[in-house]
């Protein structure tokens, strides 16, 4: 649920109760209601052009890098050649722009059910559960893009919340895991979107995959040649560091490895 407060934008999110963002406002650029969803976009004092889907902030200009980089460089540099890429949710293009970097790709499906907002990994951005994107954290979701994935596919999609949807986060990790013989949770940053934090369940079919180690080890000039701000070495090793809190909830049986 939105408030448009004087010159203020306030995100009232019902299932976070007592929390709420404030970005404040320059001017509403558009405003429009579409089969699917309420679609506003406002031009806010310090975060650019944010974008807001049925009252929930979804990107802002000024920090989508760290969530775009973190969602397509995490799965594509656990796989030792990606060559095709589907991308559920994919917006304005954001997490396809990133994908396309990487010299192996050859083909990149992007898959968006709103034409307004606009397969050796699969990338399922969705960043809250209700609305148009509620369908894609069912197990029945799951089992599909897992008949989607080649022998030793990856896929990796949002996982909401440390601090508030930790429940949730525990239940998919328990759904992918019946699903696929890797699972690994890590998290990361981004100071406008789902609280300031973000989830990653990343999945595979090759029960050798290591997620925690990318395969593909930057140099200092690469990282600036591929124009990353956020996305780096240490950060993938890093984002698998959890609080002990979240381990003891994701990882609390000896017998699952974190």
């Amino acid at each position: 649920m939105e408030h448009i407060d004087g010159n203020w934008f306030r995100e009232e999110n019902d299932k976070w109760s007592g929390y709420s963002t404030g970005i404040e406002i320059e001017r509403i650029l558009c405003f429009e209601k579409t089969e699917h969803q309420e679609i506003l976009v406002i031009k806010s004092k310090s975060f650019g052009n944010v974008l807001v889907l049925d009252g929930i902030i979804s990107s802002a200009e000024r920090d989508e890098f760290a969530y775009l980089e973190m969602m397509a460089n995490l799965p594509i540099n656990c796989h030792p050649k990606p060559e095709k890429v589907l991308v559920v949710g994919a917006g304005g293009g954001g997490v396809v722009k990133e994908v396309l970097k990487h010299k192996s790709v050859r083909k990149v499906v992007a898959c968006e059910i709103d034409k307004v907002q606009v397969l050796n990994v699969l990338l399922g951005k969705c960043l809250y559960i209700t609305g148009p994107g509620e369908g894609l954290f069912t197990e029945e979701y799951f089992e599909s893009m897992k008949m989607s994935l080649k022998q030793d596919g990856v896929l990796c999609f949002q996982a909401e919340n440390i601090f508030m949807d930790l429940p949730l986060i525990k239940e998919m990790m328990t759904i992918s895991r019946n699903i696929y013989p890797k699972v690994e949770f890590g998290y990361s940053v981004q100071l406008t979107v789902n609280g300031g934090h973000f989830g990653f369940i990343l999945c595979s079919l090759n029960k050798d995959t290591s997620f925690k180690e990318p395969l593909k080890k930057y140099t200092d000039k690469e990282t600036k040649e591929m124009n990353f701000k956020f996305y780096n070495n240490d950060i993938h090793r890093a984002c698998f560091s959890l609080p002990n809190f979240v381990k003891k909830d994701l990882y609390q049986d000896a017998l699952i490895e974190q």
